[in-house]
């Protein structure tokens, strides 16, 4: 676990959180650079944080690689000890149980801005949080028809004769 900078937040917070691979190297690693050797045995982890608008880390993890981001999400939204008013993210993060815990721990308003998974489609469930979700699916369905009918539009000027 990475140690989080302390700072108190009397106010609800903006978090963002991301993850990212962290390679193991060492003796085994530059031997087999060195021989050209394959080693079978490489492996990596995952460095989730999490941190307020200031920059400052408010949550982390240290997981092996194939642990679920969305899973560490979680995690890190329950265990906070702020308020979150605004939650931002990757599509990774753009799971139910994102936004179900965000429910529960952040502000009845909650800004979530998590882009939907290019597989994304509307949940059958009658939450507010999820509707929320749904109608930003939607959105981009619309806009996307939009942009294709445009470019199916012939370009035309006025001609004066």
């Amino acid at each position: 676990m990475v140690p989080a900078l302390a700072k108190m937040h009397d106010e609800p917070i903006h978090l963002v959180i991301d993850s990212t691979g962290l390679k193991i190297v060492g003796d085994g690693e530059w031997h087999a650079h060195k021989h050209k050797t394959s080693n079978k045995r490489r492996s990596w982890r995952k460095l989730h944080l999490g941190v307020d608008g200031d920059g400052f880390i408010v949550a982390s993890s240290l997981t092996d690689s194939g642990i679920d981001d969305a899973s560490v999400g979680v995690a890190m939204i329950k265990e906070g000890e702020a308020r979150i008013g605004r939650f931002t993210a990757d599509g990774a993060y753009d799971t139910t149980v994102i936004y179900q815990a965000l429910a529960t721990a952040g502000l009845p308003e909650v800004v979530i801005v998590v882009p939907p998974r290019r597989t994304a489609s509307p949940s059958k469930s009658a939450e507010e949080v999820l509707r929320r979700r749904d109608a930003a699916i939607a959105m981009i369905a619309v806009n996307v028809l939009n942009r294709m009918t445009t470019l199916g539009m012939p370009q035309s000027v006025p001609v004066s004769v």
